[in-house]
């Protein structure tokens, strides 16, 4: 929402290439706060192998 903005006044008061590297710099903060994200263990029946032409044909009998 204010990335267009935070990013002209980036430009406009630093120059082009500052604002390159705090693009590059976000990205890569937003990618190592993603790693760090824990799920759950997959259960057994989660787990449970399944092909494309098995759900097609489940959903083609209903």
């Amino acid at each position: 929402m204010f990335g267009g903005v935070i990013g002209g006044a980036l430009v406009v008061n630093l120059g082009y290439q500052v604002a390159v590297y705090a693009d590059a710099g976000t990205f890569l903060l937003s990618a190592l706060l993603i790693s760090l994200v824990r799920t759950a263990p997959a259960t057994a029946a989660a787990v449970r192998k399944w092909s494309v032409l098995a759900t097609c044909a489940r959903g083609c009998a209903s």
